[in-house]
């Protein structure tokens, strides 16, 4: 019998009724408000550029623990008048509740071939640090303390202090970079580093504005540690627009900064489609799913784990997930004293134990990231992306299932080479109905709004890796979106025509799903479907079945194939700066 750890969180429904036009308030905080519910934790996301004064102003006197949080932002518990005042300010963007976010929870490293690339090529991610947002990390034989770089611990909770009392984020970390010294586990990437930032309780539980002050820590101390990846394997489901969802912006700051943040799509696939989580319902980061490689590592016979949620993003309609990867009963580390232990009886041997989820499968993507920096460290997180997604072996299955498919780390290699770092927008599209019930629709997504060119050009060179070489001191290149318009990416159009999801015009109603239609801006911000190509874009299986395309090590092998600069670097090639925000 297959076990599984499948973690909820119940929070509002799918079905939920608009909210009033004008509102800043979440439609989850209204209700609670409604219900005469007191003693609420908030999180105030405040308007970009406001002087430290007003924030003070907006802060000072207010409720029980109000503080400041993050860049533009501040939680606590305010009195339900003071979120109405607060509501009405016009330094407030928005205000949505504390939400509660939780975790998404052997052979499935050489299925994923990243044996292949340790024995073979010698590559184990060494000299990069993933940040681990999580339940804590114990550390171990498999992943000592010598590689964990730092420890906080942003719970209520002081007991362990940053000790992992869960045995999730320990069992996570170990797929990433379990060492295999002395019999023990053995990851994707065996020399990464790691940053523990913990905020998930013993009993798996935390608050988003604990995962955002997380964020921001990763995002100050990213040129101190090295810094380059956040490992993501938690969430809750969707309750508003990631355009204004707190956790959501913070996600985006770190991408912006130059960190590749990859986060779970979540567990709740058996309830259908529309089920991602937050913050993997965010466009611009890489979202992830679960595979079931039954144990064995040909991978001819893995299907997808049923648990695996599915999109599109409820709301946004955002494709996802972007990636699928082993996530189905891994075995690594078990924390001495985890929780996880009396929950899963059954699934512990020694000191290991078995666990299932798209959290794991995060774990499998975030040590194949670590292994192409380490190749070349100057990918930014649009290329990383990219490169994932290029290479994932096309599978059966619709790609609100699926996305591109599933994890190569042997092909993803084959694709990085010496090339400058390029910042574009890689943003998963969203969709719409098309006039012919049953099928839709892609768009564009737009790219990130709030960051200026020069602020990203600013974050992203306090990365240490930017500033050891001149090469890269005119900054990174810019380009305008290129990256799904040569239909190499998603499956054949028949995949996109289910009847059953796209038919129900309540589903695809109007604008006041999310409230507001002002919300979402000019509709020409959203582009046209042309960037996206035709609907092959997500994968031709007579392109990727050809093994005699992989198999020739002479093809990938040519450095001169790669090392041109010109290939990533012809600005005329990608277009202009218009990406990004002036």
């Amino acid at each position: 019998m297959k076990k599984q750890l499948v973690i909820w969180i119940t929070l509002a429904a799918l079905a939920m009724p608009a909210q009033a036009a004008s509102s800043k308030i979440a439609r989850d905080l209204q209700e609670k408000m409604d219900r005469g519910e007191q003693d609420i934790r908030v999180i105030v996301t405040l308007v970009d550029g406001l002087a430290a004064r007003d924030i003070e102003d907006l802060t000072f006197g207010r409720g029980r623990d109000v503080r400041r949080s993050g860049r533009n932002g501040i939680n606590g518990r305010p009195r339900q008048f003071e979120i109405l005042d607060l509501a009405a300010d016009g330094r407030v963007l928005s205000i949505s509740p504390d939400r509660l976010v939780t975790g998404s929870m052997d052979v499935a490293v050489s299925a994923s071939g990243a044996d292949a690339i340790v024995q073979n090529l010698g590559f184990t991610g060494k000299g990069i640090t993933i940040a681990l947002i999580d339940s804590g990390l114990t550390p171990s034989t498999a992943v000592p303390a010598k590689r964990i770089l730092a420890d906080v611990n942003f719970t209520d909770s002081p007991q362990l202090g940053t000790l992992d009392g869960l045995g999730h984020g320990t069992h996570i970390a170990s797929t990433i970079g379990g060492s295999g010294i002395d019999g023990s586990v053995r990851g994707v990437a065996p020399n990464v580093n790691f940053v523990n930032l913990r905020v998930l309780d013993d009993e798996g539980l935390g608050y988003a504005s604990s995962v955002i002050e997380a964020i921001d820590f990763a995002i100050a101390n990213r040129a101190r540690f090295n810094i380059r990846v956040l490992n993501m394997s938690l969430g809750h489901p969707v309750a508003e627009s990631y355009h204004t969802d707190p956790l959501a912006k913070a996600v985006e700051r770190a991408w912006a900064a130059g960190l590749t943040v990859i986060a779970s799509a979540g567990n709740r696939g058996r309830d259908g489609y529309l089920t991602i989580n937050s913050p993997g319902n965010d466009p611009y980061v890489l979202t992830i799913g679960a595979m079931n490689d039954k144990n064995t590592v040909d991978r001819s016979d893995d299907i997808i784990a049923t648990y695996s949620s599915r999109g599109p993003s409820y709301g946004d309609q955002v494709v996802k997930p972007d990636l699928v990867a082993p996530g189905n009963r891994i075995v690594s580390t078990l924390a001495p004293g985890a929780a996880l232990a009396d929950m899963k009886p059954d699934s512990v041997s020694g000191d290991r134990i078995e666990l299932s989820g798209t959290s794991m499968a995060v774990g499998f993507v975030s040590g194949a990231t670590a292994l192409l920096l380490e190749v070349n460290p100057f990918l930014s997180p649009d290329q990383i992306k990219a490169i994932l997604m290029y290479s994932a072996e096309k599978i059966e299955g619709d790609p609100f299932t699926v996305g591109a498919g599933h994890l190569d780390i042997v092909r993803a290699m084959a694709f990085t080479g010496p090339f400058p770092p390029v910042r574009f927008n890689s943003a998963s599209p969203y969709v719409t109905p098309a006039e012919t019930e049953g099928l839709f629709t892609l768009h564009e997504t737009p790219a990130m709004t709030g960051f200026s060119r020069k602020l990203v050009r600013t974050m992203t060179r306090q990365n240490p890796i930017e500033g050891q070489t001149a090469l890269w001191s005119d900054g990174f290149i810019w380009i305008n979106t290129a990256l799904w318009s040569d239909g190499v990416i998603w499956a054949d159009s028949t995949l996109w025509g289910d009847t059953t999801l796209w038919s129900d015009s309540a589903l695809w109603s109007d604008s006041t799903l999310w409230g507001d239609s002002t919300l979402w801006g000019d509709s020409t911000l959203w582009g046209d479907s042309t960037l996206w190509g035709d609907s092959t874009l997500w994968g031709d299986s007579t392109l990727w079945g050809d093994s005699t395309l992989w198999g020739d090590s002479t093809l990938w092998g040519d450095s001169t194939l790669w090392g041109d600069s010109t290939l990533w670097g012809d600005s005329t090639l990608w277009g202009d700066s218009a990406l990004w925000d002036d």
